[in-house]
Formats: structure tokens, sequence, C-alpha cells
């Protein structure tokens, strides 16, 4: 499966329905379970009523496939002997090729789609089993929609508000740097397309720079048939080290199933719906139609033996699979902290063999079995720790843990350089200065960059000095309109360990009136015990080091008692101007 493309879309996404027309039926009870979706405004389906009277029918086509975000292909032994679904089909790859589209392979009935151009997209119902094949279509139709529904949440934006108050035709106070009335005219297209080069909304994967260290831990685990999980903050760069880390491992041709959990989960409704995705994978690599390793699933699946002989039939195939390819499997999920929506919605549902924590037990079983048929590879945010504990998945202590700091101070230049080279030109004072406020986090660097390059005004907007960045750092951390910006560095912190790390950090931001100012321990455990309900010393200091772990706050010895200080400065005046720490005060 190909990596889904990450552009940002504005609802209502527009989505094209390919089909052939003997499948009108499939398409009519799509369209019925996505009407909720249209009702709430996340998309709008072009149908074919939408057609203009008298027109070319081909030209409308075009037309309403051109103009769409989203393509669904709905896939069946028609769709690919249709001459008009095949054009449709070209266009839309070509459309998602240039990242235009998100095109999604919607498997309605049995065919060998996989040899086909589509098996690089994720397709649905989840394992691409037909829609035609469930017992209950309208099942089938659910996973669909859910799966379309976790899509848009993924790939869409709110549209971009500016930092400061808005434009007003008779200010009464002088707006904010580049933003208000009476600012200079708008920056032209040229530099529109410079600043959004830091494209902090998604990850950085083009300008992905250093972590060298960590690529190669990465690469010797994996080429040792073990098994790893990076984790990290939101938008650190672990998606982009494991893709780096696979071109790398690539001469030991893995076959790799590629899960990102936080778009695929309402597909993971039972046991059954994850072996059907690895074993789709493993057919591909065995040339042959999933179906055939699919059907002893489904056997065992039906039968009174229960999830044991599920497992053991997976089991089995995965071993068969190693000896016909030769090939070690990779099983990738991303953002694995979201298997528990999966959790949750299996128990709600009270699905027999629901996708569950023993899924997981029983994968870190064959880990421990050492048979060198499968290897996990995970990206985790913080919070996963919590949920590993809370499940007793037992995993985690089974495989290399690989955490993420900041990015070196040379990565972090090339981060801030290479997107606007041969542009902007940012002065060495400058640079310095956004080091320290933005403490090498890739995406603070990016969203601050953003802000930066979008508000240069002057004859010499190609050159960022000091001053610029000092104006940009005040406008940020006084604007109301960066609390979701900020929230990606601490929402992990919210959700751990009860929302303590998130307590402590606002306690050592109150503490911090100044820049670069240590709070020394004593002073920070006397505050916690009075303001954030935390009298447990022994406890406070397993806290902060979740906390200093990926250094968002720094620790320093320069005397018997340690101190603490904020990584990026920006955050600790954003909490303090934000009246954040007034909730432990």
């Amino acid at each position: 499966m190909a990596s889904q493309i990450r552009p940002s879309f504005a609802r209502p996404l527009k989505i094209f329905i390919s089909y052939a027309r003997v499948d009108s039926k499939y398409r009519e009870e799509l369209s019925n379970h996505l009407a909720t979706l249209v009702k709430n405004g996340d998309i709008e389906l072009f149908e074919d009523s939408q057609l203009h009277a008298g027109s070319n029918w081909e030209t409308e086509i075009d037309r309403l496939l051109n103009a769409a975000e989203i393509v669904l292909s709905l896939v069946s032994a028609n769709y690919f002997s249709s001459s008009y679904c095949l054009k449709e089909l070209n266009r839309a790859l070509e459309r998602s090729k240039s990242e235009e589209i998100l095109l999604i392979p919607i498997v309605i009935r049995a065919v060998e789609w996989t040899a086909t151009e589509l098996h690089r997209f994720q397709a649905l119902p989840a394992g691409g089993k037909p829609v035609s094949t469930w017992p209950d279509t309208d099942e089938a139709y659910q996973s669909i929609s859910m799966g379309i529904r976790a899509l848009i949440e993924k790939h869409t934006l709110a549209a971009p508000q500016p930092v400061g108050p808005k434009p007003a035709p008779a200010p009464s106070k002088a707006p904010a740097r580049g933003t208000g009335a009476g600012a200079a005219a708008a920056p032209q297209k040229s530099l529109a397309a410079t600043y959004e080069a830091y494209d902090y909304e998604n990850p950085a994967t083009r300008f992905f720079r250093g972590r060298q260290k960590e690529i190669d831990r990465l690469c010797n685990t994996i080429r040792s048939g073990k098994s790893s999980a990076v984790f990290g903050l939101q938008r650190a760069g672990k998606t982009s080290l494991v893709d780096k880390a696979l071109e790398k491992v690539a001469p030991l041709n893995p076959v790799v199933v590629n899960i990102d959990m936080s778009v695929l989960w309402p597909s993971f409704q039972r046991v059954l719906d994850f072996f059907y995705v690895v074993v789709s994978e493993l057919a591909k690599a065995e040339n042959k139609d999933p179906l055939t390793l699919q059907a002893p699933l489904n056997e065992a699946y039906s039968s009174a033996y229960g999830v044991y002989d599920l497992q053991n039939k997976f089991r089995g195939i995965l071993r068969q699979s190693r000896k016909i390819t030769g090939r070690p499997l990779v099983v990738f999920i991303d953002e694995f902290q979201d298997v528990e929506l999966a959790f949750q919605q299996a128990r709600r549902k009270d699905t027999h063999m629901g996708f569950d924590a023993g899924l997981m037990r029983w994968l870190g079983q064959l880990l421990k079995e050492k048979e060198d048929i499968l290897q996990l590879l995970l990206c985790c945010r913080y919070h996963a720790t919590d949920l590993e504990q809370r499940e007793r998945m037992e995993l985690f202590k089974l495989i290399d843990l690989i955490p993420l700091e900041p990015l070196d101070e040379s990565s972090a230049r090339l981060l801030i350089r290479d997107p606007v080279a041969g542009a902007i030109h940012y002065d060495d004072e400058a640079m310095r200065r956004l080091l320290e406020l933005s403490g090498g986090f890739p995406y603070l660097i990016q969203y601050f960059c953003h802000e930066l390059v979008r508000g240069l005004r002057g004859p010499q907007r190609d050159r960022v000095r000091r001053k610029d960045v000092d104006d940009c750092a005040a406008e940020i951390a006084g604007s109301d309109m960066s609390e979701p910006k900020f929230r990606v560095l601490y929402e992990d912190y919210e959700r751990l360990n009860g929302g303590r790390p998130w307590k402590v950090m606002l306690c050592i931001a109150a503490l911090a009136k100044e820049e670069r100012q240590r709070v020394p321990f004593r002073d920070l455990a006397a505050y916690c015990r009075g303001h954030a309900g935390l009298p447990d010393q022994d406890l406070l200091r397993k806290i902060i080091s979740s906390l200093t772990a990926p250094k968002l706050i720094l620790e320093d010895r320069l005397s018997p008692e340690p101190s603490y200080r904020f990584g990026p400065e920006l955050l600790r005046r954003w909490l303090r101007e934000s009246g954040r720490t007034q909730e432990v005060r």
C-alpha cells in the first residue's frame, strides 16, 4: 500500500464516484450511507443528476472528475472491463500522483484488483473484503463511511486565520504586524508560495532533516529482525523517520503492511479485519488472489473453536508466506495510540472476536517466540504508554523504544533555511533567535517561520533580521488564535497520567517569569503541592521525567538540586501571556 498523501482541503470535500453502470445499485447504496456526511456539510457528492441536459456527457464527467477532491472507485470486474471507467481511473491516478486528490478503492465485488495500479492505495471496506461478500452489507457500508469520515478528519483544515485581529476599515488600535488595516499591500503570489513552503500542518517529509542516529538505530533493528516503537510529540517526524529507514533497508525487500491507525481505526472491528489487511499484502507478495489467503481465516472465524483457531490459522499463513517469499514481514502501524478508538468501538458493539488488547498481547507472544515471521514498527505519541499499561498489552517491553528529541542545531538550521532557499535570507542573529524560541522542535520551527515570512514587509522583505523574529514572537504569544497551534506540543500531556504532566508544565511556566529562568526542584515541589494537588515528590520526579524526555522541559544540574526551564521559550511565553497558567494559581 502506498502511503496516503496528505493534502489539506476545506469542507465540504467534493467526492466523485467512479463506477460501472451495471453496478449502479452499489453506487446508490453507498450514496445513502454517505448521506449523513452530506447533511453535516463534510462532503458534497457529484451525482449523475448533476450532468447538464443537452451537454456532452463525457465532457461533463471530466468536469466533475477534475473538480473532485476525493475519488471513490467502485471496484468490480465490470469496472475494469469498461473503457469509460478506465479512462476515469487513469485521470484519477494522474491527479493522485500530483497530490491533488485522495483516491480510495471501494471493493464492491470480488475481482483481482491487486494486480492493478489501485493496489498502491488503502482500500475499503477493511482488508479490501468485497461488499458483496459481507453477511450484512450495511456493516460493509458502515465500514466504508467511517473510513471516509476518518480520512476527512485527517485531511481537512479550517480556513487559515491570520495571527492577530482581523483587518478593519478604522481600527481603534495599531493592527497586528502585517495583518490589520494600514498594513502594506498583500504579498505577491510568489511570496505567498514562499511562506507556504513551511507546511506546519503536515509532516515535513520533503524537508525532513537530521535524525541520522535514530535512522541508523531503526535500520539496525529492522535488519536484525527485531521490532521497534518510535515515540515523539505530534509532528516531530516519527512517520518520516520510519519512511527513511524503510528506504535504507529496501535491499532486504521486506513485505511492508502500512496501517495509518488514525485513518483506518473504524475499519478494525474484529481481529479478522486486522488479519485481512496483513494477508492481503502477503497475497500480493506471493502473486495470489487475496481471497485464497482469506478463505481459511473466514473458516476459522465461523468455527466453534474461537479466537485461538483463528490465531493459529493466521500464524500458519505467516510461516508459509515466509517460506514462499523468503522476505521479512514488517507491519508498520502509524499513530499506534489510536488503536484505543478501535478497542472502544468493538466493546461498544460487543463484536464477536472483537479487535482488542488481546490481539496486541498475542502479537507480543509472536515476537517472544522469535520465529522470524513478523516484525512490528510502531509510531506512538507519548500517551500510548498510558494505554499500554491500562490495557495490559505488555508490548513495549518486548521492542526497542526510540524517542525523538528536538533537532540538533545544524539540522534545525537546515529546516529553517531550505524551504525558502534562494528566496529568503536569515541573518545569523535571526537564526540563533529562532532556535532559542523554537527549542529545535520541527513543528514549532515551521509554524514560527510560516508566520514570520508571511509578515515580512518593506523593501527588504527577502531578509529576516532578529527584530523581525522578536516582533513575530510577541505577536504569536499575544494572540488568542495561537491556542490550536501550541496545543500540538502539549496535548499529549493533557491526556497522559490523568493530566498531571500538563499541570506540572503550567506550574513551571507560572514560576518562570523570565526567559530561560530556571525553577529549582524545591520551589517547584512546593508550588505543585499547593496548586496542582501533587504532594508526592517521587511522583513529581516521575512526571518531570516524562516532560524532560522530549525536551519540552530541560533539566539543569548546575548544583546538587536540579532545576528546570522550558526548551521552546515561545511555549513558556504563550502559556503565560494566554493566561493558561491561571489554571494552577
